[in-house]
């Protein structure tokens, strides 16, 4: 179940990296953009800088020029014929309906002139060179009244940490697709829980990318005037994303806790099965009757695995109650010759009565049901000292008779239906 939920987790975050990637990268994502400026805001406030006057921007304005400007982190790199890599892009938003320009650029730019000229450009087209230069000139004369040198910091600052923003989700997308292919992969197995340490670096890899994107807010056209835009849906979607990858975390860890008593179990069951599969000659995977054997290389058990134990073996000879004599067992007079036997294992690392042995309520009807039956026969098998080389073993047949008498001790039910067992070893 958690690996369903570690899988499912990261896909939703792999989406929201994707989702990130794809800001503006097309006039029909322009609404995934990770900010936007109102170019009329933008030019008074520029404006009133320069010249520290209320004066009207007419001058800075132009028809052609967009209303809003949208900036996109468009991560999927487009190699064009001079293998240039584009990692960023702008859309121009008129105010006529439906109308939206985009255009990638590389490096990633914030510089005003660069903006209003490409904006110009690819609407009004080159036949409109000196109307285009008109415009841009304008623009350059009041910039020059601010400050040219702290604009141009401004703009390599930005540059610098949009590239690091884009390289960093590109990375926690690689991490994404290692996760859900590691995830899937070992659905029906175990896995190493050093895996798990992925979702929380590319979690950290995506916080990492979305910071560098506020902070680089901070450091283009927002940063120069108050704009009173904030951060627009891109950066939410990549902060959800990375906390879906870091929650995740979280049922990776109860995973790694369930597993380590899974690995007990399956310990237990295992030194079982090898030591009848040494003495009977029948004995085969098939009497595995427990999930636990795919973690043993043979193949799942698809049966309801609740109405069995976690051995089932029919004997034909008699050959199970002479192994089970030579081990210790106190075997029954009455037992057939062709009995059925079900073998329930509780392992535990620890000595035999450190811990009880947990068994469900269906374990403890069958229990009570199977007792001296001479054709079925139940025997509880206490594993201990699990993760030894030669782990010790008690068995403890009829075990509802063995109840009775006060051999073991059935506890109350616990809040989670399961009944404690306690063993006199």
């Amino acid at each position: 179940m958690a690996k369903l939920w570690l899988a499912g987790l990261t896909a939703l975050d792999l989406v929201a990296n994707f989702v990130f990637m794809l800001g503006c990268i097309s006039p029909g994502t322009k609404d995934l953009a990770l900010y936007r400026v109102n170019a009329t805001e933008l030019a008074v406030g520029l404006q009133k800088l320069a010249f520290n006057d209320s004066r009207p921007a007419d001058e800075l304005l132009h028809p052609d020029l967009p209303v809003h400007w949208y900036w996109g982190m468009s991560a999927i790199p487009q190699f064009q014929l001079n293998l240039t890599p584009s990692f960023h892009c702008i859309c121009d938003i008129y105010a006529t309906k439906d109308e939206t320009r985009c255009r990638r650029t590389f490096p990633p730019t914030q510089n005003i002139l660069t903006i209003v000229e490409e904006s110009l450009r690819d609407r009004l087209g080159s036949n409109q060179e000196q109307a285009i230069r008109n415009v841009v000139s304008t623009w350059n004369s009041t910039l020059n009244n601010i400050s040219p040198s702290m604009l141009r910091d401004k703009e390599a600052k930005f540059a610098a940490q949009s590239k690091a923003s884009a390289a960093l989700v590109i990375i926690a997308v690689v991490f994404d697709f290692a996760i859900l292919i590691l995830a899937l992969a070992f659905l029906s197995g175990r896995v190493d829980p050093r895996v798990y340490l992925a979702p929380f670096a590319s979690g950290l890899l995506a916080v990492g990318a979305g910071t560098l994107a506020v902070l680089s807010m901070n450091d283009g056209v927002h940063g120069a005037v108050p704009s009173g835009e904030n951060g627009g849906a891109g950066i939410i979607i990549l902060f959800v994303g990375a906390a879906l990858s870091l929650i995740s975390c979280i049922g990776s860890a109860s995973d790694k806790a369930r597993l380590s008593i899974e690995e007990i179990g399956f310990l237990g069951e295992r030194y079982i099965f090898k030591l009848f599969e040494s003495e009977i000659s029948d004995w085969t995977y098939e009497k595995w009757t427990s999930h636990l054997r795919e973690n043993d290389g043979h193949p799942a058990f698809l049966e309801p695995e609740w109405k069995y134990a976690d051995f089932t073996y029919h004997d034909h000879s008699g050959k199970m109650r002479e192994v089970l004599r030579q081990l210790g067992v106190h075997v029954m007079p009455n037992w057939s010759n062709t009995a059925t036997y079900h073998l329930e294992v509780k392992s535990t690392l620890g000595e035999c009565d450190a811990a009880p042995m947990i068994v469900s309520q269906y374990q403890k009807d069958k229990m009570e049901d199977l007792d001296y039956d001479c054709d079925n026969v139940y025997i509880l098998i206490r594993v201990f000292n699990a993760k030894r080389k030669r782990p010790g073993v008690r068995y403890f047949p009829n075990p509802w008779s063995l109840g009775l008498r006060g051999k073991l001790y059935f506890a109350q039910q616990n809040s989670d239906g399961k009944y404690p067992v306690w063993a006199k070893c």
